[in-house]
């Protein structure tokens, strides 16, 4: 952890003129061996150019699994004008970690069908009794018949089809 070979690396990372390969592979070197902060790779985030850049910044911050990196990633998931596939990034990364309340606020305010399917995913594959209760609430009020659906065929199975909610 030479903190002058870790400038270089950061140098290198913000770069415009490295290949994004380089790149990409020194955000994925750093966010393994280092201790650098949120606002660090916050600010990273911003100065960074395509969309396969911030996305390494995003799988970075979720190795932080802090509750600053997980706040920041749900501002994230949640602001529209964030290209999709970077919002995608990171729902995946708090899929598992993101309070049920947080992940079923998002789908409400989804912007796309792929992105409410991809939230009801994500809510589906929770144990929580309130995944549960949310996925029900979906099914009554979704006006987008592939989500309703899609929370439908989920309330449908193990083991869910066997809560006394559902039946």
């Amino acid at each position: 952890h030479n903190p002058r070979a870790q400038a270089a690396v950061r140098t290198l990372i913000e770069r415009k003129d490295v290949a994004e390969r380089i790149r990409l592979s020194a955000i994925s070197s750093l966010s393994q061996r280092s201790n650098l902060s949120a606002e660090y790779w916050r600010t990273l985030y911003t100065r960074v150019e395509s969309d396969e850049l911030r996305r390494a910044v995003v799988y970075a911050i979720a190795k932080m699994n802090t509750d600053d990196a997980q706040a920041f990633l749900l501002t994230l998931a949640r602001n529209q004008s964030e290209p999709y596939a970077v919002r995608e990034a990171a729902v995946s990364r708090i899929r598992q970690s993101a309070p049920v309340a947080d992940l079923y606020r998002l789908l409400v305010e989804a912007d796309s069908r792929s992105m409410r399917l991809s939230l009801l995913g994500a809510i589906a594959a929770r144990p929580e009794p309130e995944a549960t209760d949310r996925l029900i609430e979906v099914a009554k009020t979704s006006t987008d018949p592939e989500v309703r659906n899609a929370a439908i065929r989920s309330l449908g199975q193990s083991p869910r089809k066997d809560d006394p909610k559902v039946v």
